[in-house]
This record gives structure tokens, C-alpha cells and sequence, in this order.
């Protein structure tokens, strides 16, 4: 359901919010909203990003087109925006078996090619 505009959107403020912890994939906030309000995170939009209210999960809220939000209630509260892409255990495990293959074939060439160097001389 649509939320109803409260009166911090006709220009009273809605509480305060201030960073707890930030990590380039998890924003920690802890905010004081005086009225129910959406939290606006001027920081850009993806799928891939999960909010989190007092340790619940959340609605994650496309605002303005590019930024993140999510909606409060009254009250104070704990937020954590965390960045998940999917699979992201298969890409690591995919990059450090390819980087075992690359520096495998590294060593065997480099092996064989002092070997023929030896056998030259």
C-alpha cells in the first residue's frame, strides 16, 4: 500500500539519523524518526542491496529513480543496508580457480623451459 504523506514531508523534520559504521558493502545507521517517514539514502540504487530495520528485514525502496530508501515508523531504530549480489560465492570460488589454473600453467611452462635450456647447454 502507498504510504501517506506525514507532516515531515510538508517541511517539519522527521528525526535524526546519523552513520554508525560504513564499509563499501554494508551501512550501518541509526536513526530517531519523530513522525513515519522513508529514510532516503542519497547513494545509488541496485537490486542487489538488502535493508534491514531493528534486525527485521525490510522493503527496499527505489526513490528518485537512483537512490535507496526504505520506510520507518516512528521510533528509533537501527538500520543496516547490505550489498548481496547473488552467487557472489560462485564468482569467488570461479576467479580463484582459474587464478590456481593460471599460475599452475605458469610453473609447468616456466619448468619446461629451463629444463630445455639446461638440456642445450
Amino acid at each position: 500500500s502507498p504510504i501517506k504523506p506525514s507532516t515531515a514531508a510538508l517541511g517539519q523534520a522527521g528525526g535524526k539519523v546519523s552513520i554508525t559504521s560504513y564499509k563499501p558493502k554494508e551501512l550501518h545507521l541509526s536513526a530517531n524518526a519523530t513522525t513515519e517517514a522513508v529514510l532516503l539514502l542519497n547513494d545509488h540504487w541496485s537490486p542487489h542491496w538488502q535493508v534491514s530495520v531493528n534486525g527485521q528485514p525490510a522493503e527496499l525502496l527505489r526513490c528518485n529513480f537512483v537512490m535507496r530508501g526504505v520506510h520507518l515508523p516512528p521510533g528509533q531504530h537501527d538500520i543496516v543496508f547490505r550489498f548481496q549480489p547473488p552467487n557472489m560465492w560462485l564468482y569467488v570460488s570461479l576467479a580463484s580457480l582459474l587464478g590456481g589454473f593460471g599460475l599452475l600453467g605458469f610453473i609447468t611452462v616456466d619448468g619446461r623451459k629451463k629444463q630445455t635450456n639446461n638440456t642445450n647447454s
